[in-house]
C-alpha cells in the first residue's frame, strides 16, 4: 500500500501534468484552428476550380456558335460574290449591246410610231386600188419597217434586262455587304469569347496549383497537429492512470480507517458489556457504543 510521500509524489506528478496539458492544449487548438483554415481555402479553390470549368464550357459552347457562324456566313457571302460575279459579267456583255445600240442609233426609232406606219400601209393596200409593182413597192416598205420595229423590240429589252441587271447587282451587293458585316461581327465575337476562354483556363490552372499547394500545408499542419494530440493524449492518459492510483489509495486508507474504527469500537462494546456483568453504572459515552454496536 502507498504510503503519503508515494501519495504527494503521484499528486505532484498530476500537478506538473496539469500544467504541461495546459499550453498543449492552447497550441493543440491554435493548430487545429490553422489547419481548418488551409482546409477552408483549399475547399474554397476547389469550388471556384468547379465554377470556371463550367463557365469554360458555357465559353467554348458560345464561341463554337460563333465560329459556325462565321463558317456558314462565309459561304454565304461566297455564294453572293459568285452571283454578282455572273451577274456583273452579265450586265458588262448588256452594256456592250448598249453600246452598239446608242453607236448605231437604233434607239431613236419608235416602235409606235413604226407599228402605226405599218398598220396604214397595210390598210393602203388593202383598200386601195394599186398596180402590181406599186402593191410589190409598198409590201418591200413593209417588211423594212417590220425589220426596224424587231430590230428597236431587241433594243428595248436590252435596255430592260441592263436595268434589272444593274437593279440585281446592287441588291446582291447590299445583301453581300450585310453578310461581310456578320461576319466580321461573329468573328470578332467568337475571338473575343476565345480569348476570355484562354483566361479563365489560365487562372483555372493557377487555381489547381493553388489547391495543390494548400493541400500540401493543409497534409502537414494536420501532421503537426497529429503530433500534439498525441503528445497532449499521452499525458492526459498518464494523468488518469494518476488519478486511478490516487482512488485506490483513498480507497486502502478509507478502508485502512473502517476497519480500526470498527476494532476501537469492538473493544469497547466488549469493555462495556462487562461493566454490565459486573453490574457498573454506565455513562452516556458507554450508551453510546452500546448503541453504535447493535
Amino acid at each position: 500500500m502507498p504510503n503519503d510521500l508515494e501519495k504527494k509524489k503521484l499528486i505532484d506528478a498530476l500537478d506538473r501534468l496539469t500544467e504541461e496539458t495546459t499550453p498543449l492544449k492552447e497550441e493543440m487548438n491554435k493548430s487545429n484552428s490553422k489547419k481548418e483554415v488551409t482546409f477552408t481555402k483549399k475547399k474554397e479553390a476547389g469550388k471556384e476550380i468547379v465554377d470556371l470549368i463550367s463557365k469554360v464550357k458555357q465559353l467554348k459552347k458560345q464561341r463554337d456558335e460563333k465560329t459556325r457562324s462565321v463558317k456558314d456566313g462565309k459561304e454565304k457571302r461566297q455564294i453572293l460574290n459568285s452571283k454578282i460575279k455572273g451577274k456583273v459579267a452579265f450586265l458588262k456583255e448588256l452594256q456592250a449591246k448598249k453600246d452598239a445600240i446608242l453607236k448605231k442609233g437604233d434607239r431613236r426609232e419608235s416602235p409606235k410610231r413604226l407599228k402605226k406606219e405599218i398598220e396604214d400601209i397595210e390598210y393602203k393596200i388593202e383598200t386601195e386600188g394599186m398596180g402590181f409593182e406599186k402593191e410589190q413597192k409598198l409590201m418591200k416598205e413593209i417588211n423594212t419597217l417590220k425589220k426596224k420595229l424587231g430590230n428597236v423590240k431587241d433594243t428595248g429589252d436590252v435596255f430592260e434586262k441592263l436595268r434589272e441587271t444593274q437593279r440585281d447587282v446592287r441588291t446582291l451587293r447590299k445583301e453581300a455587304n450585310i453578310v461581310h458585316k456578320s461576319v466580321q461581327k461573329d468573328a470578332d465575337e467568337s475571338q473575343n469569347l476565345h480569348e476570355d476562354m484562354i483566361k479563365v483556363s489560365k487562372k483555372i490552372d493557377d487555381l489547381k496549383k493553388e489547391e495543390k499547394n494548400l493541400l500540401n500545408v493543409f497534409i502537414k499542419e494536420k501532421d503537426e497537429y497529429t503530433k500534439i494530440n498525441n503528445k497532449l493524449k499521452e499525458k492526459l492518459d498518464e494523468m488518469a492512470k494518476i488519478r486511478s492510483d490516487l482512488k485506490k489509495f483513498e480507497k486502502k486508507v478509507k478502508e485502512k480507517k473502517e476497519k480500526k474504527v470498527k476494532k476501537s469500537l469492538k473493544e469497547k462494546t466488549e469493555e462495556v458489556e462487562e461493566k454490565i456483568k459486573k453490574g457498573k453504572k454506565l455513562t452516556t459515552e458507554d450508551l453510546l457504543i452500546m448503541q453504535s454496536g447493535k
